[in-house]
């Protein structure tokens, strides 16, 4: 609040966010109380069991400052919003109605920006300093673009994925990213040499970059 009346609006928003989540990271995690009840019902022939469970909060810890926004595809309503009644060990409830409802499971939600730099920062892949070039990159060599906030695949990504799998598949691993840029940090804190980590790498790409060379399709 004190550096309010020297910040233009934009700053003072971007400058909260980093103080609150500075802030909330040094703070204790917060407490929830978790209940999952199981329900028996008593059907002509058989039994049948339903099962819900529901949180609520016992000590708010870092979020009181500070919480991470989620997806918009996230239902609201999920386990963690759920009130149960108070209810006891062996209690007799009564049907109030039955919802014959058929849930068909969905596919993922295709990444938004935040969401994949949070799937990004989650392996540890990009520093908070190559998320934007990363997302400019894919959209600028049209690998993907953008339609209703999502990142849908085209045609070329798909194209230049599948070939990169093929014929370079230890670079487009999941952990190789992560693992070099853990390898150049310790090059910049001088626990490696540079030439060590080069030599390292281009032992096993230099024979994958031949065999693209002679048998990639054009």
């Amino acid at each position: 609040e004190y550096l309010r009346q020297d910040l233009s609006n934009g700053q003072y928003k971007l400058y909260q966010l980093i103080w609150r989540r500075f802030v909330s990271s040094q703070m204790e995690a917060a407490i929830y109380d978790t209940l999952t009840v199981e329900i028996g019902a008593q059907g002509v022939q058989r039994t049948f069991l339903f099962r819900t469970s529901g949180s609520s909060i016992k000590f708010a810890g870092f979020t009181v400052l500070y919480e991470e926004a989620h997806d918009e595809d996230v239902v609201a309503e999920d386990e963690g919003n759920i009130r149960i009644p108070l209810l006891s060990e062996g209690q007799n409830l009564k049907l109030v109605r039955l919802f014959p409802e058929q849930h068909f499971t969905q596919p993922p939600p295709r990444y938004s920006e935040a969401s994949l730099v949070q799937v990004l920062e989650e392996h540890g892949i990009g520093r908070p300093s190559t998320y934007a070039p990363i997302l400019t990159t894919i959209q600028a060599r049209g690998y993907v673009f953008r339609e209703n906030k999502r990142l849908i695949p085209s045609e070329t990504g798909f194209l230049v994925n599948d070939l990169m799998i093929d014929y370079f598949p230890d670079i487009l691993g999941m952990d190789f990213t992560a693992k070099m840029e853990a390898d150049l940090d310790k090059v910049a804190s001088g626990n490696r040499l540079w030439t060590e980590v080069l030599r390292d790498f281009y032992a096993g790409f230099e024979p994958q970059l031949r065999h693209a060379q002679s048998e990639m399709p054009e």
